[in-house]
């Protein structure tokens, strides 16, 4: 099999630019997928050929399996960075971000009311909100950032699963959870205010 390698990473078009993609596809939270996927190649960047008869299931397909055709990352200054999304052309949605993947991948969700936050550590690294007419409930991310020291952890420990709540969860006095949940909603705030341009 070749591979081949995306000259430059994708950087759609920014709303309004009167482009054909003037707003940027909706990425969204699947924990029923296996894998990150999305429809169109122009999203990936570093595009390169998946591993044969790779199979991937996703919720919002009734579970069932679809073979993966290539391998690439999603790398869009100021909203995204994902690693390891397989293109997927019959895919219906946009793209699916498998809640699966990012556990692998030292990435923990965090669902609380119309709103999910990812964390790596402590870190808030991402911000989905749900859509209210989305037919499977599921959360569109507002921006995700999978850092390069988690992804290459995951690699050195054989590809193993973290689980979610490693050292994140210390016996906090009553005060000092209040002010981390603040602080977290104060994160929350200001990474939703810098994708409030990109709403769709």
């Amino acid at each position: 099999m070749s591979a081949h390698t995306a000259s430059a990473p994708a950087h759609p078009a920014e709303p309004g630019d009167g482009g054909i993609s003037s707003l940027w596809p909706a990425l969204k939270l699947d924990s029923g997928a296996s894998v990150h996927i999305v429809r169109d190649p122009s999203l990936l960047s570093d595009l390169r050929d998946a591993p044969e008869e790779l199979l991937v299931t996703a919720a919002a397909h009734g579970g069932n399996k679809m073979t993966v055709n290539k391998i690439g990352d999603i790398r869009v200054l100021d909203r995204f960075t994902i690693p390891n999304v397989y293109l997927l052309p019959e895919l219906r949605d946009d793209g699916l971000i498998s809640v699966r993947q990012l556990a692998r991948q030292g990435i923990c969700t965090f669902f609380v009311g119309d709103r999910a936050r990812l964390y790596a550590g402590t870190d808030l690294v991402g911000v989905a909100v749900a859509e209210l007419d989305d037919p499977y409930g599921l959360y569109v991310l507002h921006s995700l950032f999978v850092p390069k020291i988690i992804a290459s952890a995951r690699r050195a420990c054989g590809g193993r699963s973290w689980w979610c709540a490693w050292r994140w969860r210390p016996s906090f006095a009553a005060d000092d959870a209040g002010a981390a949940a603040t602080a977290a909603d104060e994160q929350q705030e200001n990474m939703l205010s810098l994708t409030d341009s990109y709403r769709y």
